[in-house]
């Protein structure tokens, strides 16, 4: 190897010691600290040594290109793929299954290597990796016609289907993972909880977002569950454009400047990650001022109890349909 290239294998040493506290952590993205490197991640070795770090494009993930496949066409499926394709950091060819020609037809007009199967089995057929993006109600009977391999990397996106009920319903499959990515994963911000950990998950979703690793079903459960406010957060926002809008000022005019404010006060808690959202709203909301008076009203209100209400609910529909005894599903840290 090249001077140039101990120095800058010297160099990534430097960001990881700096950038990871968790020795467990064996690989993470360049772009968190380079963001114009044209490498994807990197693996290190838990010692941290200089000579033990490995850089890999991204795109090239294995030797053997990995093949990806979706069973479910709908808006995350799109997501993920217009994420993946924007970046590049894709297989050779994407599988889609049949099941919305509207939304499949579109990613296979606007992006190279997208391939619409006839039917589901033919997707499973021609990948490596199956993603599950059906819709809850119909994940069992889908997944019950079809035929896995033993050699399958399985990821569910449905909410509510337990590891254990997928390793019954996938078998012989036993490499299966969990995780929640957002719509936001076509602008590649989306962050998706994974569980159980899996390199292979971990390195497909860093991709398109953040990976939050978890190692537990509860703890995914609720953070699954926490994705259900995203609407009401949206809702909350249209109301208040209707009221600036009432008040006189352009819809358009009003939309883009709530929109701006928002992101200033979500940029605002991402920065400082050390503090929290409790002190942040208290900082906002000076003794007097109209951020206190809002949020008092708010509070007296009872709105404030009725979201941890209808997150109980939600974590408690979710974990009905999602039971957590042992599970026999082999995790895998490749």
């Amino acid at each position: 190897m090249t001077n140039i290239g101990l120095n800058i294998q010297d160099m990534l040493c430097d960001v990881v010691r700096k950038k990871s506290s968790d020795s467990r952590r064996s690989h993470f993205s360049v772009r968190d600290s380079f963001p114009d490197c044209k490498l994807g991640l990197i693996d290190v070795h838990p010692a941290f040594s200089s000579r033990c770090i490995r850089a890999r494009p991204f795109g090239k993930l294995e030797k053997k290109a990995m093949q990806l496949g979706f069973i479910g066409t709908g808006e995350i499926t799109a997501s993920i793929v217009t994420g993946l394709r924007s970046l590049g950091a894709t297989p050779d060819t994407i599988q889609l299954s049949p099941r919305n020609p509207a939304i499949a037809h579109k990613l296979a007009n606007r992006f190279k290597g997208i391939c619409i199967a006839s039917c589901n089995q033919e997707v499973l057929d021609h990948s490596d990796m199956i993603v599950i993006a059906v819709r809850p109600p119909a994940a069992r009977s889908v997944l019950s016609e079809l035929r896995f391999h033993p050699d399958h990397q399985v990821i569910s996106l449905v909410a509510g289907l337990s590891l254990r009920s997928l390793s019954e319903l996938v078998a012989p499959a036993t490499r299966i993972t969990r995780a929640v990515p957002l719509p936001s994963s076509a602008k590649r911000l989306s962050p998706t909880a994974v569980y159980p950990p899996d390199r292979a998950a971990y390195d497909l979703f860093t991709a398109v977002g953040t990976v939050f690793e978890v190692e537990s079903e509860k703890e995914f459960d609720a953070m699954c569950a926490t994705t259900a406010t995203i609407a009401s957060y949206l809702a909350f926002i249209e109301r208040v454009e209707s009221w600036l809008a009432q008040q006189g000022v352009p819809e358009s005019k009003a939309r883009e400047y709530l929109v701006r404010m928002f992101l200033g006060v979500t940029t605002t808690a991402v920065d400082p990650a050390q503090r929290s959202f409790q002190s942040l709203a208290a900082n906002h909301a000076t003794a007097g001022g109209i951020n206190e008076q809002f949020l008092k009203h708010l509070v007296e209100h009872g709105l404030l109890t009725s979201v941890s209400e209808a997150l109980d609910a939600i974590l408690q529909r979710i974990s009905t349909e999602s039971p957590r005894p042992n599970v026999g599903a082999t995790v895998s840290h490749h």
